[in-house]
């Protein structure tokens, strides 16, 4: 068979045609390739302004917080300083508040020193570290007034607290009538059981413990006891002890307030327990 050629017009319109379609193509990637590069560029030189900012950023941190050691340490004394000198001010500024307003000093002596229980003494005070371990109340004393004529009140914002009044009564009270406490709004009553004489060491009940104690229990109150003691030894500690147990045998089951232990300073320089030791006081205090 004969082969059947395209007439020559029409072959070189197709190949004009081609080569019109590379051109256009070629001409597209080379503007792609163009407009790729001067996306690198323009990338390129915000990088570079970024970095020139970087770097003095880097350079105004470095002159204004390198310091040598002499600085460092004038710098840390003049704080220190500084901070002493602000303290002192602000506690003589607190001071002067508190006694200016009538505060006493043993008050305002308190409210520098919250953390320690201070005790006066004859020519000075004594300070003694608050154990933190053991549970504190939550009142303060702005939640208490005291009016004059008037008991002590609570007025502060927990609606749950009742507080009860009590009195403490020994022989020295005298003869008491019990119906009249209990109508005056009294809920309950310490009655002294017993002492050990300062100056002998000899062991007594309270002449009006059982009269107390009989009279308080028959006007409905509630009632505890407590027992005044000077023991200057653990054996002396332990005679009070089973010296009390005996006086509230009779009592036993009608005591519903604490038992509790009466411990004073010596009232002269001849008392028994004038060279006991704090820590004598608590071993006696524990037994």
């Amino acid at each position: 068979m004969e082969e059947i050629r395209k007439p020559p017009r029409k072959r070189k319109t197709m190949r004009y045609m081609q080569n019109v379609i590379a051109t256009i193509i070629l001409s597209m990637v080379a503007l792609l390739s163009i407009l790729f590069c001067i996306f690198l560029l323009l990338r390129s030189v915000t990088l570079e302004r970024q970095r020139d900012e970087a770097r003095k950023k880097l350079e105004a941190m470095s002159a204004s917080s390198v310091y040598t050691q002499d600085q460092v340490d004038q710098m840390v004394k003049d704080n220190v300083e500084s901070a002493k000198r602000d303290a002192q001010s602000g506690l003589r500024a607190q001071i002067q508040k508190s006694l200016q307003d009538g505060t006493s000093l043993l008050s305002t002596v308190r409210a520098v020193f919250p953390h320690s229980i201070i005790v006066p003494e004859e020519n000075h005070y004594a300070f003694f570290d608050i154990d933190e371990e053991i549970e504190k109340n939550p009142f303060s004393a702005e939640d208490f007034v005291k009016e004059e004529g008037k008991r002590l009140q609570y007025v502060g914002e927990d609606a749950q607290v009742q507080p009860l009044t009590g009195v403490d009564v020994s022989q020295y009270q005298g003869d008491i009538d019990w119906e009249k406490v209990k109508n005056d709004s009294i809920d309950f009553a310490m009655v002294r059981a017993g002492l050990r004489k300062m100056r002998t060491g000899e062991l007594t009940e309270d002449e009006k413990f059982r009269v107390n104690m009989d009279g308080a229990l028959n006007a409905g109150l509630k009632v505890g006891v407590y027992f005044y003691s000077s023991a200057v030894n653990d054996a002396e500690a332990q005679e009070e002890a089973d010296y009390l147990v005996g006086l509230l045998s009779p009592y036993h089951s009608k005591i519903s307030y604490p038992v509790a232990i009466d411990m004073e300073l010596p009232e002269s320089d001849n008392a028994r327990q004038v060279a006991v030791s704090r820590e004598q006081f608590t071993k006696n205090a524990q037994i």
